[in-house]
């Protein structure tokens, strides 16, 4: 739609001389694209409004019918430039396809027999040995001849058996209650090591069952990477014997590691003619029917020597 391109200003009222009487209304209207500019007047505010509805629609349907021109001018052209690119970019092709062999002779691509090995090393680390907890250590032992157990008398305490005897029995029950406390920590502490002992020792057993399974992958990843690389060696020695198949499947290797031109796909089909020792390799560009202009092409490649 074009109504957002047209302009149409505030509509004003003419007066007579003597400012009695509404003469007529006018307006001004524009229209962005079209450049036009057009002033509506009318004795009445409503046929005013319906001038301006009218106009409006007249400006949209010129402007339709000339923006649908301008599309469809842009689009021919559009198509066109199109077309004479895909149409160049065939003839490139066809180019880079004519010279394949010269792009692709020079360049060795012999298959190394040994690089086709697999030698990785088993990818997995072996899983870690778990380390064991410190201990907690054991308090040590009150020691009754330490000086927080031995009283020591004021003067009256010497003079007073009774005030002495109370003040040994006090020091002697502090021993007690020390030597107590210590039992109970030390209780503490060998549960607490024994805990500790019996964690580790679950530990190493899931340690050492995850070893056991890892040592069952690594074997068989190894034994795969054993059975792959006698396949390779099996592989050569039958091509090396002018085994048919074995020379058709190592072709294609070649042919998969050549390099190409980005045009070009690798589709193509193989035949070996064991009593002359020459491959046939026939290439086939896939469907082109896009390139105007562009018949579909078979290449046939002259021989190549596969060493």
């Amino acid at each position: 739609m074009s109504d957002n391109l047209i302009q149409i200003g505030t509509a004003q009222a003419h007066y007579n001389v003597s400012g009695t009487r509404i003469l007529k209304y006018s307006l001004e209207m524009y229209h962005k694209r079209l450049n036009e500019h057009k002033i509506i007047s009318a004795p009445d505010f409503g046929m005013l409004e319906n001038k301006a509805k009218l106009q409006a629609q007249k400006w949209s349907e010129k402007w339709d019918v000339i923006s649908t021109k301008r599309k469809n001018i842009t689009e021919r052209e559009a198509n066109l430039e199109e077309a004479n690119e895909r149409y160049e970019d065939a003839k490139k092709a066809l180019e880079e396809i004519d010279n394949l062999l010269l792009h692709t002779l020079p360049i060795d691509d012999t298959i190394n027999w040994d690089g086709l090995k697999k030698r990785n090393n088993f990818p997995e680390k072996s899983p870690t040995k778990p380390e064991k907890k410190s201990y907690k250590e054991y308090p040590n032992k009150p020691q009754k001849e330490s000086s927080e157990f031995i009283p020591i008398f004021t003067f009256w305490e010497k003079l007073i058996g009774s005030k002495r005897e109370k003040k040994i029995q006090n020091f002697e029950q502090k021993y007690l209650s020390a030597i107590l406390e210590w039992d109970k920590q030390k209780l503490l502490v060998g549960k607490f090591n024994a805990q500790l002992d019996r964690d580790y020792e679950g530990e190493i057993k899931k340690w050492a069952l995850e070893i056991s399974e890892w040592e069952k992958r690594k074997e068989i990843f190894l034994q795969e990477q054993k059975e792959f690389n006698a396949k390779i060696d099996e592989m050569k020695n039958s091509y090396l014997n002018q085994n048919v198949d074995s020379i058709i499947e190592y072709s294609e290797m070649v042919l998969n590691n050549s390099s190409y031109p980005e045009t070009f796909t690798k589709n193509y089909e193989l035949e070996y003619n064991p009593e002359n020792k020459i491959l046939i390799v026939e290439y086939e560009l896939p469907s082109i029917d896009s390139f105007p202009k562009v018949k579909e092409v078979k290449y046939i490649a002259s021989k190549k020597e596969l060493k």
